[in-house]
């Protein structure tokens, strides 16, 4: 709807080709209802809380579909989290909570050994990348350096670990 402003009202021209008459403050009032500001204020507040703008969030929204993003703003380190108790400790109290992906695998019932493998290579990755590296930093190149580095330990992987450590950090991201 095209829109001409006059003194104290706004002329709307309606699909038709008619012009309306109405007052600015009915105008202000047609777009969106009171729900819907309370719905674009909290919105607002949450994204600008998580450090985003709210046609940011829209927009990521809009090309990513529901339900694969979360927009909160993680590091790597907190991504991958801790596995909770750790038999190594012997003051249990200083072993870090269960916490991120390796929490979630602990919390499923995985098998030890395979958390533990798991462990290590994430947390070469942790270490390569740095753990206070966002998370929507890393990038595929970022990955494959550390898989052709050989990790912290600039090791010569085999084809098979290569295969293993990259599925693990891609399950990560899924």
């Amino acid at each position: 709807m095209a829109e001409l402003m006059a003194k104290g009202s706004v002329q709307t021209l309606k699909p038709n080709g008619q012009l309306r008459h109405i007052s600015k403050r009915a105008a202000k009032s047609q777009g969106l209802t009171l729900s819907n500001r309370f719905d674009m204020k909290t919105a607002f507040e949450i994204a600008q809380e998580d450090g985003f703008t709210l046609l940011a969030t829209a927009q990521n929204q809009a090309a990513s579909g529901r339900g694969k993003t979360h927009l909160k703003k993680m590091t790597l380190a907190e991504a991958i989290g801790h596995t909770g108790v750790d038999k190594r400790f012997k003051d249990q109290s200083k072993a870090p909570p269960a916490s991120g992906y390796l929490g979630g695998k602990k919390l499923i019932v995985m098998a030890a050994s395979s958390i533990s493998t798991l462990k290590v290579m994430l947390f070469n990755f942790r270490d390569y990348c740095g753990g206070n590296k966002q998370c929507k930093s890393v990038t595929p190149e970022l990955v494959m350096q550390w898989l052709m580095d050989g990790g912290i330990g600039k090791k010569k992987w085999h084809k098979n670990t290569l295969r293993n450590y990259s599925n693990a950090v891609e399950c990560l991201y899924d």
